[in-house]
């Protein structure tokens, strides 16, 4: 009997508590949310007619996920702009589109119209090429040809390539843009609309990889690359464009060196040959090669540039890119 009678005393004094607890106005928290881990939950009286008499609480937990870092706003791949789709959380670091059924948009939706990018591309004919294949987002870039001649004279650029010709600005007829009208200051008139370059861009096979080449210090990217530039004749705006796309580029890369070097004249005909009439007295073109390297003891570094071009009468220039991976 004395076991009972403590029982029975032990549950009155919980159930004063309990009572006393309810009079006072307490109430259990519903959860207590840590911000990871497990979390105590405690369920409230159940208010149905079967149970109005019972005042029970009910005990549980719930496990809450550790929360997730936060993935930087970064650059995209250092080699998005070959029609490798692109996350939406990276900026590209010339220019991005959306394709949504043959259609531009950029990333807020809004439709796209004219041109992109810096040169400017033009987005008419640029979802379905190859630099945008199919639906998604990608990064678009593009190399530029210029034009100098000493007095408004009309010049007829063609380009002969062993690929297609997938994307150009203004576009590019099956036989040549005819009848540009060309400016000494570079200013081009072409159908009743300005430029300031021709633009193309040849879809092709592979190229034999320079094997001499420039060793540079990711760090000094900026005034190594400067350098060169006038040594292989660019000046002014020519030199800025080439400088503004290729340095970010080159420095998302995170690789302690850059491997550079250009491909020979012969080499640079067999993937495309722009013929230009009149025949300029100076033709400046090159395309620059670039390779992301840690153990620069593994390549050879002895290349000499050739002699600085003079620029002398009627100047046409043309330069482009291509990324190693």
């Amino acid at each position: 009997m004395r076991g009972a009678g403590n029982a029975y005393l032990i549950l009155i004094i919980a159930l004063m508590i309990i009572a006393a607890f309810m009079f006072m106005g307490g109430n259990f928290p519903a959860q207590v949310p840590p911000p990871h881990g497990a979390a105590v939950t405690i369920a409230p009286p159940n208010k149905s007619e079967e149970q109005k008499n019972l005042q029970l609480y009910t005990f549980g937990y719930i496990t809450a996920a550790p929360p997730q870092p936060t993935q930087p706003y970064g650059p995209c791949l250092p080699f998005d702009d070959n029609g490798v789709k692109v996350a939406p959380t990276c900026h590209c670091i010339d220019a991005s589109v959306v394709c949504k059924g043959g259609k531009a948009f950029d990333d807020q939706g809004n439709a796209l119209t004219g041109a992109i990018g810096h040169p400017p591309l033009p987005v008419s004919n640029l979802c379905g090429s190859h630099l945008a294949p199919t639906d998604g987002r990608f990064c678009v870039a593009k190399p530029v040809i210029y034009l100098y001649p000493q007095k408004p004279t009309n010049v007829t650029v063609k380009v002969e390539t062993s690929g297609k010709i997938v994307v150009s600005d203004p576009l590019y007829p099956q036989d040549g843009w005819n009848n540009v009208l060309a400016d000494p200051s570079g200013t081009l008139l072409y159908q009743g609309k300005q430029y300031s370059e021709l633009f193309y861009e040849s879809e092709v096979g592979e190229f034999q990889k320079p094997k001499k080449g420039i060793l540079i210090q990711t760090k000094q990217l900026s005034e190594k690359l400067n350098s060169i530039l006038d040594q292989l004749g660019l000046v002014g705006h020519e030199k800025q464009e080439f400088l503004d796309f290729w340095v970010p580029k080159l420095q998302a890369l995170h690789a302690p060196y850059i491997f550079f070097s250009i491909l020979d004249k012969s080499e640079k005909e067999k993937l495309d040959r722009v013929m230009i009439s009149p025949t300029p007295d100076t033709n400046i073109a090159f395309i620059a090669y670039f390779k992301p390297i840690t153990d620069p003891s593994r390549y050879d570094s002895s290349l000499i540039l050739p002699p600085k071009p003079e620029r002398v009468g009627f100047v046409s220039v043309e330069w482009g890119g291509s990324l190693d991976k």
